[in-house]
């Protein structure tokens, strides 16, 4: 559940410091 949520935020700032890469 919470692992989820932390996953969820981590792949938002990690994409709101560096594009993501297609």
């Amino acid at each position: 559940m919470l692992a989820n949520q932390i996953a969820c935020m981590n792949r938002l700032a990690y994409y709101s410091f560096e594009p993501p890469r297609l």
